[in-house]
């Protein structure tokens, strides 16, 4: 036969067989090794985005709480637990909307404040969030929420770490009585 022919010369014949040979060896060798250490497996894991967490209630107390705006768009507690499921959703300018519309209806409401404060710090714009916390400690000294708030973003976020902490101390100095935010006072204090 002639290697034109489709046939193998007795030399190719040899260098198939041993080439297979070697591909199958190594085959066999792998598949030892593995069962010899099955702490080698790769374990594909799907990756899951983090889940958002939703409101209580979920769409439908959503949808609720939008009707009652529509029927009364100066209705504050409708819009602050609008803006609270919003900001549970990670929907940071749709509850800063809410809250913005409340505010204009409550201007010196501190619990729309607050939440206005918390949402412009999720939101990363420090800046402006001290602020909120400023102007809510500007109307009660002894405001230890906004005092703690703004001594977190002055020596962490906005580098005025000795303004920190002295709003930390004072918060401490208040006497307020909320055992878990002195706690986290002190912890801030100390750098944590």
């Amino acid at each position: 036969m002639s290697a034109g022919s489709g046939g193998l010369r007795p030399g190719q014949r040899v260098v198939v067989w041993v080439m297979a040979a070697a591909v199958l060896a190594v085959f066999a060798s792998s598949f030892w090794y593995r069962m010899q250490h099955p702490s080698l497996q790769v374990a594909a894991k799907a990756e899951r985005a983090p889940e958002v967490q939703g409101p209580p209630g979920g769409m439908q107390r959503i949808q609720e709480l939008m009707a009652a705006v529509r029927e009364d768009p100066k209705n504050v507690p409708a819009l602050l637990e609008l803006s609270q499921a919003f900001l549970m959703m990670r929907a940071f300018d749709r509850a800063l909307a809410f809250l913005d519309q409340g505010l204009a209806v409550e201007p010196r409401n501190a619990e729309l404040l607050r939440a206005r404060g918390a949402a412009l710090f999720r939101k990363q714009d420090f800046a402006a969030a001290a602020g909120v916390f400023s102007e809510l400690k500007a109307r009660d000294q002894n405001d230890a929420v906004a005092r703690f708030n703004l001594g977190v973003l002055y020596k962490f976020y906005l580098d005025r770490r000795a303004e920190g902490e002295a709003e930390l101390r004072a918060v401490l100095a208040l006497g307020h009585g909320d055992e878990e935010l002195n706690q986290m006072a002190r912890r801030a204090i100390e750098g944590e």
